[in-house]
């Protein structure tokens, strides 16, 4: 099984996007912390619990960016979270 996780590694290493679902995200927290991705992009984040958010970060990450509907948008600033909340008129 170490093999097969070392192989995988490599492989992510070389893609240029990797995607997955925040319970896959989850799942393969380990061997998203060895590829290191700088940047992480969640899609229908207003859907999405903060906590699984989270736990899809790894210390290499420096831009998290999140896609939805929701008024209320997370910034990640170091090992901050922070919300910033949006005015949009209708």
């Amino acid at each position: 099984m170490a093999y097969r996780k070392q192989c995988d590694i490599e492989i992510l290493r070389g893609a240029k996007i990797i995607g997955m679902t925040t319970t896959g995200a989850a799942k393969y927290q380990d061997v998203l912390q060895q590829v290191g991705p700088p940047i992480v992009v969640v899609e229908e984040a207003a859907e999405v619990l903060e906590a699984h958010i989270v736990t899809s970060l790894n210390s290499y990450c420096q831009h998290l960016i999140l896609i939805g509907q929701s008024l209320v948008v997370f910034l990640l600033i170091g090992p901050l979270l922070v919300p910033i909340y949006l005015l949009v008129g209708q």
